[in-house]
C-alpha cells in the first residue's frame, strides 16, 4: 500500500526533476520568518493547531499512553535485567530532549542566543543500547551502518524500537505526543538552527513525537543531509494539523505505517513496495512545499519534493526566505502543463468575506469579524508554489493594516503586488476626491510594507464604468501604469458592454497621459457576451468550461484572464443571511475552487499581470491596440462635488 500522498495525479521526471502526486510538500512556515511589523511588534505566527486537532490529539495521546505503559508493564524489568545481564552500566539513561516551542515566529535571527534550544527542554528516559562510554567525547549522530558503541541487544531494541517503551511516561507527562517529530537533544537543535533554514519551525506548537512521518519514512539520523530531509516531513506534518481532515488523513496514515515501520524493521524508503518514496528523499536534500487543495468538502494533502542538483552543504546554508524554483524545477514544470503560445493572467484580489458587496456588511462591523485571510493567502501562495507559477496581488489597503503579514508573505513569494483601494468601495459611490484620497491611503499602506513598487490597479466590483472613466487619469497620475477593472458586458453593477477591445491595450487619456487597460475574459456563447474563468463565473460554471475557454484563447494567440479571492478557499467562512440571489453568488461551489485552480494551473501557464505585459507577445498587442478616453475633467477636485454621471464619458477605438 502506497501513502495516500502518491495516490491518482503521480508523474515522475528522472534526472534530478520533481515527482508531484496530491500530497504537497510546501513553504508554510513563511509566515515565521517574516520581520517585524511597522509598531515595532513582533510578527505572530498564525499558524498554530486547530482547536480540534489539539483536543483530538491529546486525546489520542492519553489513551495511547495509557495503553502503551500497560501493555508493556511486564516486559519492563525483562528488558532490564537483559541489559545488565549483557554489559555494565545502568539499564535505563535520561537525556535532555527539546520540547514543544509555544513562541510565536518573527524573532531576529542575530538576537538568538546560544541557550536558545527552540522549545522547552524535558528528561526522556530510554533503555540503554549502547554501551556505557559510548559518548565519553560528546554527542554524536548515528554511525551509518553497524555502529560499534551499540550493543547486540541494542541493536534488536534499536530495529523493534522497544528502547523507547518509558516514553510513554512523557506521553501521559504531556511532554510528548505519540506522533510528532522526532525530540532532538539541546546540542543538536542549536546548531541545526544555524545551518538548517526553517529547522525551527518543526517544533512550533508541536509536540515532539515518538514515532512520526520523518521517523518511519527515514529512520534514525546518520548525518546532516538525513536531517535537512528530515525537517522538510517534519514540516509537513506540522502543516497537515491546520486542517481538522487532513490531519486525521496524516495521522491514520503515520499509523498504519509505524506498524508496518515495526515489522520490517526499516525505514518506508527501503520498502520494495515504495519505489516512489524511495527515489523522492534519495541521494540529495530535497525542497519541500505544502498545498492542501480541497474539493467537494475534502482536503487533499499532496506533495512536490524538489530535488537538490548541487552540494549538500549548499542546500542548507541558503537563505531563510522561501526557495525559488530552480531551473531544472522550472523546465519540469512546464513540461507538466499544456504547450501554450502565450500565458495567461493569474489574478487575486486579497479582500476578506465581510468585504464581498453582496453581503452588504457595514464598516462599522469589519473590525469585529473574524477572518482567515492570512492562511487563505498561505494556502494560494503555496499552491503557486507547487506549479512553479507567478500571480499578482491586488491587495486592499484596509486588509495590508490588519494584516501585514499577507504583504510580506505575497513579497517574499516574488509575486506582483498591486492595489485594490482602501475601504473596497466601488468608484461608481465615490467623487474624484474621494478616489484620489483612497488610492493614495492604498499606496502608503502597501509601500509601508513592501519595497515594491506598485504599478497595478483593480477597482472594487470592476467599477471602472462608462462613467468613471475620469479614474484612469488619477491612476496615471500616481504612477499606476495598468488597470485591470474594466469588465466588457453588461451587468447590473458593472461593466461596459460596447467596450471596443478584449486584449491588453493602451487607453489614450489625451494631454499626454495613458495607461494600460487589462480587461477581465468574457466570451461570446450562444449571442451573449458572458463573463468567465473567475470569481463566482469560476466557481459556476463546470471546470470543462474554464478549461475549454482557456484553450481556445490561447490557441487563438490571446491571453485570458483568471480572477478569485482568498475568501472563496475557505468553506468554513461565517455565513450571514442575505437575500437568496446574493447568498447563491458569494456562496457557491466554495468546495470546488481549489480544486478547479489546481487544474488550471496543471493544464495552463500562468503567470502575473506584470511579467506577462513585458512579454513580446502582449507587447506586440500593446503597440497595435490603442483605445482613446473621452471624459470630463473637473477644473479642480472638490471633496464633496461628484462628477456628472454619464455626462460625456465614452471611449472610441482609435
Amino acid at each position: 500500500m502506497e501513502p495516500f500522498f502518491f495516490r491518482k495525479r503521480v508523474t515522475a521526471v528522472t534526472d534530478g526533476g520533481v515527482r508531484k502526486s496530491d500530497f504537497d510538500l510546501s513553504t508554510m512556515v513563511m509566515e515565521a520568518t517574516a520581520p517585524k511589523r511597522a509598531d515595532g511588534a513582533e510578527g505572530e505566527t498564525n499558524m498554530k493547531p486547530s482547536t480540534a486537532v489539539s483536543a483530538l490529539k491529546r486525546t489520542l495521546d492519553i489513551a495511547v499512553g495509557l495503553a502503551g505503559t500497560t501493555a508493556f508493564l511486564l516486559a519492563y524489568p525483562i528488558l532490564a535485567l537483559l541489559i545488565k545481564l549483557e554489559s555494565e552500566g545502568p539499564a535505563l539513561y535520561s537525556q535532555s530532549r527539546v520540547g514543544l516551542d509555544k513562541r510565536g515566529g518573527g524573532r531576529r535571527e542575530d538576537s538568538r542566543r546560544a541557550t536558545d534550544v527552540g522549545g522547552k527542554p524535558f528528561t526522556i528516559c530510554k533503555f540503554r543500547t549502547m554501551s556505557a562510554d559510548a559518548e565519553k567525547n560528546g554527542p554524536q549522530l548515528c554511525v551509518k551502518g553497524h555502529d560499534p558503541r551499540v550493543t547486540r541487544l541494542g541493536r534488536f531494541l534499536r530495529s523493534t524500537h522497544l528502547d523507547e517503551l518509558p516514553q510513554f511516561w512523557n506521553v501521559l507527562k504531556g511532554e510528548m505526543s505519540f506522533i510528532g517529530p522526532r525530540p532532538e537533544r539541546p546540542h543538536f537543535t542549536v546548531r541545526y538552527f544555524r545551518e538548517i533554514p526553517d529547522y525551527r519551525e518543526r517544533t512550533r506548537h508541536v509536540k515532539p513525537g515518538i514515532t512520526g512521518l520523518s521517523q518511519i519514512v527515514l529512520g534514525y539520523d546518520d548525518s546532516l543531509e538525513s536531517v535537512v530531509k528530515k525537517t522538510h516531513f517534519d514540516l509537513a506534518y506540522r502543516a497537515s494539523m491546520f486542517s481538522l481532515t487532513s490531519w486525521i488523513r496524516m495521522e491514520f496514515w503515520v499509523l498504519f505505517n509505524t506498524v508496518r515501520y515495526l515489522v520490517k524493521r526499516g525505514p518506508l524508503t527501503e520498502s520494495a513496495r515504495l519505489p516512489a518514496l524511495a527515489e523522492l528523499v534519495s541521494e540529495n536534500p530535497g525542497r519541500a512545499r505544502i498545498a492542501m487543495v480541497r474539493h467537494r468538502g475534502t482536503l487533499k494533502p499532496a506533495m512536490v519534493l524538489a530535488k537538490s542538483t548541487g552540494p549538500a552543504h549548499e542546500q542548507v546554508t541558503r537563505s531563510e526566505a522561501p526557495i525559488s524554483p530552480s531551473r531544472a524545477e522550472r523546465g519540469v514544470a512546464s513540461q507538466l502543463r499544456s504547450e501554450a503560445p502565450i500565458s495567461n493572467f493569474f489574478t487575486i484580489d486579497v479582500e476578506c468575506w465581510f468585504h464581498a458587496h453582496n453581503l452588504h456588511m457595514p464598516r462599522s462591523a469589519w473590525d469585529g469579524s473574524k477572518t482567515r485571510v492570512v492562511e487563505n493567502v498561505h494556502r494560494i501562495l503555496n499552491l503557486l508554489a507547487a506549479h512553479d507559477s507567478k500571480a499578482t496581488f491586488f491587495v486592499l489597503g484596509w486588509v495590508a493594516d490588519r494584516f501585514p503579514e499577507v504583504v510580506r508573505m505575497i513579497d517574499i513569494a516574488g509575486h506582483e503586488i498591486g492595489t485594490h483601494g482602501y475601504h473596497h468601495e466601488k468608484v461608481t459611490d465615490m467623487t474624484p476626491y474621494q478616489f484620489e484620497k483612497d488610492l493614495d491611503m492604498s499606496l502608503n499602506a502597501l509601500t509601508r510594507y513592501t519595497s515594491q513598487k506598485i504599478i497595478g490597479h483593480r477597482a472594487s466590483n470592476f467599477s471602472i464604468v462608462d462613467s468613471t472613466l475620469w479614474a484612469l487619469e488619477t491612476m496615471s497620475r500616481y504612477g499606476i501604469e495598468y488597470d485591470s477593472s474594466i469588465f466588457p458586458v453588461k451587468r447590473k453593477r458593472y461593466g461596459i458592454p460596447s467596450y471596443p477591445n478584449r486584449m491588453p491595450h493602451v487607453i489614450d487619456l489625451g494631454n499626454g497621459a495613458s495607461i494600460k487597460e487589462v480587461p477581465l475574459s468574457v466570451a461570446d456563447i450562444g449571442g451573449k457576451t458572458l463573463p468567465i474563468s473567475g470569481g463566482g463565473y469560476l466557481r459556476l460554471y463546470p471546470h470543462a468550461v474554464t478549461d475549454l475557454y482557456i484553450r481556445h484563447q490561447n490557441r487563438q494567440g490571446r491571453p485570458a484572464m483568471l480572477y478569485f479571492h482568498p475568501w472563496e478557499l475557505d468553506v468554513e467562512q461565517k455565513r450571514i443571511a442575505t437575500g437568496r440571489l446574493e447568498s447563491f453568488q458569494h456562496y457557491v461551489n466554495l468546495d470546488t475552487t481549489e480544486w478547479k485552480l489546481d487544474k488550471l494551473l496543471q493544464r495552463h501557464s500562468f503567470t502575473s499581470v506584470k511579467e506577462n505585459l513585458a512579454s513580446g507577445s502582449i507587447k506586440a498587442m500593446l503597440a497595435s491596440h490603442t483605445v482613446s478616453a473621452r471624459f470630463a475633467r473637473p477644473a479642480a477636485i472638490h471633496p464633496v462635488r461628484p462628477m456628472p454621471v454619464h455626462s460625456t464619458g465614452g471611449l472610441l477605438a482609435a
